[in-house]
């Protein structure tokens, strides 16, 4: 039997306080469950640091076995009705042995100890393989053998346990993790693994598992062995308290690792040394069932009878009564005048000439069952059919061995009824022509349009075919075209523009076409294809809008990139009152946008004469006070204007 099976028949007769589910409440049947343990003492007398992991260590004592023996948790009032009885087991431990402990349970507790050289290590247990293999051979014995195993124990079980853990963890959210996660003391949002080792399950047996939970990392930490039913523990840290888990102190359930804990104690409380059967029993109207044990059963339920199997083991039995009702039949036969069919019910002959009547059988299940007999003889008949039919429907219909479609819509067709009977049926189909219909649309560039639920964003053909108010097909073409695009228009983007000059603008537009522009203050014209731009540094951009005679419309930007005019003369004449320069120096209707100003003079042999950082400065053709020679000089000039360095390079000549 599954340990699936198992759950849901024990989960159907239900140990809980809180709900009633059977008769006799299933109590325990010797009152309690012996929860057999391997002892602190047996196999840590070396190395006291590996002691703690069991029902009477450190680590436990004061956390988990108060809950197990608090008598409002398990107990005959408790949450759980069944009492635990906790047993410790000798070092000699055999099948035979366990057996005569009456164990229902068996907690082997961990012992992390290397008893080559007595470290702890998590890896290995101290407890002899030969001891397993007891345990292990005790718990295939039945079914309901159950053992809780954690970490290196479960080695001879087939599992590698490791130190993977990433807490917190969860249910896998399956049937049988339901049964501890949400259990009899409340419902377990997630647990923690404590100490230094955080054990997950890395590899089990090759006739597997069941995960019941997994670790922040999807890794199984808490299992189902499919084989024994036993549980496998990933880390026994989730049954300890102190430092070494999340268990609380004291008898009482306070936190998720306590009522998960609980939880899995009250599941194999309910399934451990308990095997079970169902049957089911059908009775008569008005006859009584006894039982195995016996005791008369006179109405349907459920009821539970404790047998001894030949193996020793505690075997439970369900029975379910049905109670089955008088049972009523009747035999009709729809038959042709004259086709002589009869029929024999014990001994008597129904036919044509005695066609209704009364009988009593017995059925498969020994059950009286009164049968009507009553048969009917009709004469051949004719029927005409009519309907419409589709132009494009060759199914059509199917009238005896005849079909009748739009290539054949008209003629008469043969039946033979299940009574036997002729049956004639003239058929007359009307046929609906096809309805088909063609649409053309034209869109802009950048547009959509939405037809029978599909959009069309560029040109494109389809059919559509939908339901006519005839229920025929209608058939629609769709043909989707787009307006010739609007071309775009052909200037520099940026347009450099010289300050101090207006931009003439001619864009060779036809009558087709409008244009809106904006913004409008440095335009001579706003809606129009050719216009002046007066440049003005405050605007950076201009915006327009093209529209087609179909209304299609294309939108950008413009953007401007103003140059800031520098002139610089090519002579000047300082002693010369007829001379229009006597000194050197830079004109700019844009002094103001000018920065990093730098202009440096060099004469023909690479000297500088003259340098400065000032727009507004002049050369007076001197140094260091003293007129220089006549003659062709060098200049650098560096600015920046419009966030762009400009270097400008040429000659003056002095007179």
């Amino acid at each position: 039997m599954t340990f699936r099976l198992l759950l849901l028949l024990f989960f159907a007769n239900c140990l809980f306080a809180t709900e009633t589910f059977s008769q006799n409440d299933c109590e325990c049947e010797d009152g309690q469950i012996t929860l057999c343990y391997i002892p602190a003492d047996n196999y840590c007398n070396i190395n006291s640091g590996a002691c703690g992991y069991t029902i009477d260590g450190s680590r436990m004592n004061d956390y988990l076995t108060p809950k197990l023996i608090n008598s409002s948790n398990f107990g005959i009032n408790g949450i759980v009705k069944c009492p635990i009885d906790l047993v410790p087991l000798s070092t000699d431990i055999s099948v035979a042995y366990l057996e005569e402990q009456k164990c229902d349970i068996i907690f082997t507790g961990n012992f992390p100890l290397d008893t080559t050289d007595f470290s702890i290590n998590s890896l290995v247990s101290a407890v002899p393989d030969a001891t397993l293999s007891e345990i292990r051979e005790w718990s295939e014995k039945c079914e309901t053998n159950l053992v809780v195993i954690p970490q290196a124990e479960a080695n001879l079980w087939g599992y590698w346990i490791d130190d993977f853990n990433v807490n917190p963890n969860f249910s896998v959210g399956n049937e049988l993790g339901d049964f501890i996660f949400d259990g009899p003391f409340g419902k377990v949002e997630s647990f923690n693994q404590g100490g230094s080792f955080q054990g997950v399950i890395v590899s089990g047996p090759s006739t597997g598992y069941t995960s019941l939970g997994v670790d922040n990392n999807g890794l199984p930490t808490l299992v189902i062995d499919n084989k024994t039913n036993d549980i496998i523990l990933g880390d026994i840290g989730i049954f300890c308290g102190g430092n070494t888990g999340s268990v609380s102190s004291g008898p009482n359930i306070n936190n998720d690792n306590d009522r998960l804990t609980a939880n899995i104690f009250a599941l194999v409380c309910q399934l451990a040394g308990t095997s079970t059967e169902t049957i089911e029993v059908f009775v008569c109207h008005g006859e009584e069932y006894v039982r195995p044990l016996g005791g008369v059963v006179t109405a349907d339920g459920t009821y539970v009878d404790s047998l001894l199997t030949e193996n020793n083991c505690d075997s439970i039995l369900t029975t379910v009564v049905t109670y089955l009702e008088e049972s009523f039949s009747a035999l009709y036969y729809d038959g042709c005048s004259g086709d002589t069919y009869e029929l024999t019910v014990n001994g008597k002959v129904y036919n044509e000439e005695n066609p209704v009547g009364e009988e009593i059988l017995i059925t498969d299940n020994g059950c009286d069952s009164l049968v009507t007999i009553a048969f009917e003889y009709k004469l051949n008949s004719e029927s005409t059919y009519e309907s419409e039919i589709c132009f494009n429907d060759l199914i059509g219909v199917n009238i005896g061995n005849t079909i009748f479609n739009a290539q054949n819509p008209e003629g008469e067709a043969y039946l033979t009824s299940a009574n036997g009977c002729d049956s004639i049926v003239y058929v007359f189909l009307d046929v609906l022509p096809e309805n088909r219909n063609a649409e053309a649309y034209l869109i802009c560039k950048g547009e959509s349009i939405e037809i029978q639920g599909k959009t069309f964003d560029f040109p494109e053909e389809d059919v559509f075919i939908l339901q006519a108010a005839n229920g025929c097909d209608s058939i629609i073409d769709v043909k989707v075209d787009q307006y010739p695009e609007i071309p775009p228009i052909r200037l520099d983007n940026p347009l450099e523009l010289q300050l101090n000059n207006d931009y003439r603008v001619n864009l060779n537009y036809g009558v087709d076409y409008s244009i809106e522009w904006s913004p409008q203050e440095i335009l001579s014209c706003g809606d129009c294809f050719e216009f002046l731009i007066e440049p003005d540094y405050n605007y950076r951009a201009l915006t327009y809008t093209i529209t087609d005679k179909n209304g299609c419309t294309l939108s950008d930007s413009l953007y401007l990139a103003y140059q800031c005019p520098v002139y610089v003369p090519n002579a000047f004449a300082p002693s010369s009152e007829n001379f229009e320069n006597q000194s050197f120096s830079i004109y700019t209707p844009c002094l103001d946008l000018i920065s990093e100003y730098e202009m440096k003079i060099f004469d023909r042999w690479g000297s500088m004469v003259f340098e400065t950082i000032d727009p507004e400065s002049s050369w007076d053709g001197k140094l260091n006070a003293k007129d220089l020679s006549k003659g062709v000089y060098v200049y650098v000039m560096k600015y920046i204007s419009f966030n762009k360095e400009v270097v400008v390079t040429g000659d003056v000549t002095l007179f």
